[in-house]
């Protein structure tokens, strides 16, 4: 088996594959405006987006460029429903208020298609996703129970194996496989970047290089970025595993945890003949799909180890060869990781922290659908509906210690914990 320690091209394949991005400046005056966003991935956009809908007036800061964080570099896969499960959803807020919330995340996936829709947004939309089990018993009962939830909620599903499994995906570790049409794939910086043009083209103002330093709440908000200052009647915070200690407060509910993605040279046969999004049952699980030019793209937590981009690749190289055996002396073209803000319970964090500020993160992995979503819920808000936000404000998340130190060795150690437990079958 060849050994790939690096990616042949430095950066993400989405870096290199997308379209031009827009004419944004820096932030070098002083600033009035209804309502201030910080941060310029998918969360700040349509919130913007949406506020533009209600007729209020905003502007959005990027410390780094738009589609900078995840929403630039993640998989790219569209969920349906939440990293909970529908049972412990219902335990965690109520069958009632659960219902309401599943019904959201499929309102996401619906908003994310009518945002493509509308604004013309050219980003390999694909419709299918496919959830994988291995061999292990434990394993496919799970999917199975998975299936059954789905159904319960309205969505239609397929169960695979055997040869209709093969004929889906050239892998020999799997065993089971449910297929779902309602989720999909999409090219995430093309996306979030369509997302900006589209504000743009709403009025909105947007501002790349120009972090917030400081948050001063009160009747009037006030933040300042360098010497320049903004008022605002209105904050929004969007900077997800990025907001850093902005506001401490949005610190605790979060653990940002190192996701890492690789991607193949052009493949002269397809692994996934169903061009879904596919992931597995894997605590460290993986999550894979083709892209539009014929390229497998691989990601997952690299856990403990996995502490460098080369360790990271070596890693994700590994898993490749051990789910497609048939790759094992296919180059690596693409290699890059990034910030995954993760909660327990995995439900995102969406509410109102003061009067007139208000904070959404914590998406676990699905926040490619429910980013938008969460800029739905706050322009809501902002505008006085607090219907949905209520909802998202029901779930209590655990608070963790705020130390950098002790945050990144709860995230390392928990990822090994459960890694033993999936491998001894505790």
């Amino acid at each position: 088996m060849t050994t790939v320690s690096r990616a042949r091209f430095a950066g993400s394949y989405y870096d290199s594959s997308s379209c031009r991005y827009p004419d944004i400046p820096t932030l070098n005056s002083d600033l009035d405006i209804d309502v201030a966003i910080v941060g310029g991935g998918i969360t700040g956009l349509s919130t913007a987006l949406q506020l533009a809908d209600r007729g209020i007036s905003s502007a959005v800061f990027e410390s780094e460029t738009f589609a900078f964080g995840a929403s630039g570099r993640s998989g790219g896969q569209l969920l349906v429903g939440f990293n909970e499960s529908t049972a412990d959803l219902s335990r965690l807020v109520g069958s009632q208020a659960a219902d309401q919330l599943w019904q959201l995340s499929i309102d996401a996936l619906a908003l994310t298609r009518d945002y493509i829709g509308r604004y013309q947004i050219d980003c390999d939309l694909q419709r299918g996703a496919l959830t994988l089990a291995t061999h292990h018993p434990k394993q496919r009962q799970a999917l199975i129970q998975n299936q059954r939830a789905l159904e319960e909620k309205g969505i239609a599903t397929q169960l695979l194996e055997g040869a209709a499994l093969r004929d889906a995906i050239d892998s020999p570790q799997y065993s089971l496989g449910l297929m779902e049409s309602t989720s999909g794939h999409l090219h995430p910086k093309n996306y979030c970047l369509g997302l900006a043009r589209a504000a743009l083209s709403r009025g909105v103002q947007l501002f790349d290089h120009s972090p917030i330093d400081h948050v001063q709440t009160g009747d009037s908000m006030r933040l300042t970025r360098g010497p320049h200052r903004i008022r605002a009647q209105r904050v929004v915070l969007a900077g997800n595993a990025y907001i850093g200690n902005l506001v401490p407060e949005l610190a605790r509910p979060i653990l940002p945890v190192t996701s890492h993605i690789i991607a193949t040279e052009p493949l002269t046969t397809p692994l996934i003949a169903c061009q879904a999004a596919c992931s597995d049952l894997a605590f460290l699980l993986h999550y894979f799909r083709m892209s539009n030019d014929g390229r497998l793209l691989l990601g997952g937590r690299p856990g403990v180890w996995g502490r460098n981009e080369a360790m990271s690749t070596h890693i994700l190289h590994q898993r490749m060869c051990q789910l497609f055996p048939q790759l094992a002396q296919t180059a690596i073209d693409y290699s890059w990781g990034g910030k995954v803000a993760v909660t327990q319970p995995q439900m995102p964090d969406i509410r109102r922290l003061s009067p007139n500020l208000w904070a959404a993160q914590g998406y676990s992995g699905h926040g490619m659908a429910l980013a938008g979503l969460a800029g739905q819920v706050i322009a809501g808000a902002v505008d006085g509906d607090n219907q949905a936000i209520a909802l998202f404000e029901r779930v209590r998340h655990q608070q963790f210690p705020t130390h950098p130190a002790i945050r990144s060795g709860l995230a390392q150690w928990g990822m090994l914990w459960y890694r033993i437990r999936e491998l001894t079958g505790l």
